[in-house]
């Protein structure tokens, strides 16, 4: 039975708003992780095998479990397989008086990599998560070996707000009134849609605070965009995956993403759409291992038999 508690809300938080929620360890995995990173709390899960690694980051408005089909594929082709939720996603700690921006999300990776002894990895990056990864090799270029972008918010559907709505939400009325429209949106939304393909998703409603962290969110989003210049400077290999019928992030972006990567692969698939790890994980472990690692690899993942 889950345990209702209390919690004080941190800085910037507002008087008015339900305060009753779930302790995120309530809601964590069997074996899940929470590690204190740079004043924040990052929960993570971990497939591990004695192989290369690799670090999966979620898209926007999901979370690590997003990757809960496809990674147990990476790790039985021995690759140790790690899935972080973002700050402000998913159970990792939700705070308004920090940085939510990708460059932000980028260093704050950067540090729970270094904090949990990954020195480089493969970074897998989906959709908002492609961006935060790219912007991560290229604050942090020695802790990708790799890029895999999964239909990355990189050249298009990044949806940036005014830089002076930072100073708009510092007035508490401002900032109230917004976190209860976002809450308004979110909960009329049709959130059947979600609980269907993965009802884990929709625990971070249960924690504190996770209006704020998304208002958060859309108050840093102004830096996200990376300019083509940044995006010519990220020379690892780079592997490319689109769903073919990608209606979020146009699968044209694909060729001109190719085109201004020095070292990138596109590959376009068939009868899939925004969510191809979720919604055909043996052919995307496949294509993300034939990208980065053996022929022996390969095999073994496209004769895999469907998580349990």
């Amino acid at each position: 039975m889950l345990r209702v508690v209390r919690k004080a809300r941190p800085n910037g938080s507002d008087r008015g708003l339900p305060t009753d929620v779930v302790d995120e360890r309530e809601l964590a995995d069997k074996h899940g992780r929470f590690t204190q990173v740079a004043g924040r709390e990052i929960y993570s899960l971990h497939w591990p095998a004695a192989g290369p690694r690799l670090v999966l980051i979620h898209g926007f408005g999901t979370a690590n479990t997003s990757w809960s089909s496809v990674a147990p594929l990476f790790a039985q082709a021995g690759y140790d397989t790690y899935a972080p939720d973002l700050a402000g996603f998913g159970l990792s700690s939700k705070r308004w008086d920090v940085g939510y921006s990708h460059g932000d999300q980028a260093d704050l990776l950067a540090a729970w990599m270094q904090h949990l002894g990954l020195d480089a990895a493969t970074i897998i990056g989906h959709s908002m998560g492609g961006n935060v990864a790219a912007h991560l090799a290229l604050r942090h270029p020695q802790r990708v070996e790799r890029l895999v972008l999964a239909a990355p918010a990189v050249v298009s559907g990044l949806k940036s707000a005014p830089r002076r709505l930072g100073v708009l939400l510092q007035v508490p009325a401002l900032r109230q009134a917004a976190r209860r429209t976002v809450r308004k949106i979110v909960l009329r939304s049709d959130l059947r849609r979600f609980e269907a393909s993965n009802p884990l998703v929709l625990r971070v409603l249960r924690t504190a605070d996770w209006d704020l962290a998304l208002l958060a969110a859309t108050r840093d989003s102004w830096a996200n965009q990376l300019t083509l210049e940044q995006l010519r400077s990220i020379t690892v290999p780079t592997l490319l995956l689109w769903g073919a019928d990608d209606t979020t992030i146009p699968v044209v972006d694909s060729e001109r993403l190719r085109m201004l990567l020095p070292r990138a692969q596109a590959i376009t698939m068939p009868g899939l759409g925004h969510l191809p790890h979720e919604e055909d994980p043996q052919r995307f472990a496949a294509l993300v291992l034939n990208g980065v690692e053996s022929p022996a690899a390969r095999s073994h993942v496209v004769g895999a038999d469907q998580p349990q």
